[in-house]
């Protein structure tokens, strides 16, 4: 391009000193000089029809340039700079998210390298914490404060279960004495998810296991149709049972008595 701008410029440089020599003003002071002067414009003449002839060839390539020729020696250069594009790139971030516990005090914690976090399982009424799911994977080994070290997104989960609680409608219960019978205060509800001492006994039991006698506490006129044990319906092998034993019991309870007329 810098090539062709130049030619173009020289063919205009060249037709202007071309046409400014043809019509010059001055007049010859004799006929040798005349002749000699008509010599040089058909040397000139000749050489302004070749310049012609190359730029209607230059203009035949489709090529076009506009030139000032009073400033082609000095001429800048056109220079375009595009302008600069921003692209905003989302970067996914690595992020330990917790579920039911807090994990250095908060909801989340980023991925720096290898990232060490205490987990602390929240309170929740009627519940207790039962274990960890770690980035899908159980642990019934930590406790409801623990630590664990992650180099890559994951999630931590606390898992509850209802706390170790008997609980009746409709009938009441008692505790055991040494030789397995009835004995003492009845309860209609009693907490033995931590040890806890037999008030019969006076003896030390240990938490989250608990054997006791149950009885309906049945109307007048009226009697026992079936038992509902954490809403599961249990029909009795024989009319109007009333009272049964229970031996071992290790999950939170709710026993209920269903009546009917008496026969």
């Amino acid at each position: 391009m810098k090539h062709h701008a130049f030619r173009y410029a020289l063919i205009w440089t060249l037709l202007l000193l071309l046409l400014t020599a043809c019509t010059g003003g001055q007049k010859p002071a004799a006929n040798d000089a005349n002749e000699q002067i008509l010599a040089q414009l058909n040397d000139m003449k000749q050489e302004l029809e070749n310049a012609k002839n190359e730029l209607n060839a230059l203009k035949q390539e489709g090529q076009t340039v506009s030139i000032d020729t009073s400033t082609v020696e000095n001429a800048p250069v056109a220079t375009t700079r595009p302008e600069a594009v921003v692209t905003e790139v989302e970067v996914p971030v690595e992020m330990i998210i917790a579920e039911h516990c807090t994990l250095n005090g908060e909801d989340a914690v980023r991925v720096e390298g290898r990232t060490a976090v205490h987990a602390v399982a929240d309170e929740r009424e009627g519940y207790v914490f039962d274990h960890w799911v770690v980035d899908g994977s159980e642990d019934d080994t930590s406790g409801p404060e623990a630590d664990f070290v992650f180099d890559s997104a994951a999630a931590v989960v606390a898992v509850y279960r209802e706390r170790r609680v008997i609980t009746t409608k409709d009938c009441h219960f008692t505790l055991l004495d040494k030789k397995g019978k009835s004995v003492g205060k009845s309860y209609t509800e009693f907490d033995f998810e931590n040890d806890y001492t037999n008030p019969e006994t006076k003896e030390t039991c240990k938490g989250g296991e608990i054997s006791f006698y149950i009885f309906a506490d049945i109307p007048k006129g009226m009697e026992v149709d079936h038992w509902l044990i954490n809403g599961v319906r249990y029909e009795p092998t024989y009319n109007d049972i009333r009272k049964f034993r229970v031996e071992g019991q290790t999950e939170a309870t709710l026993y209920e008595v269903v009546f009917r007329k008496a026969s």
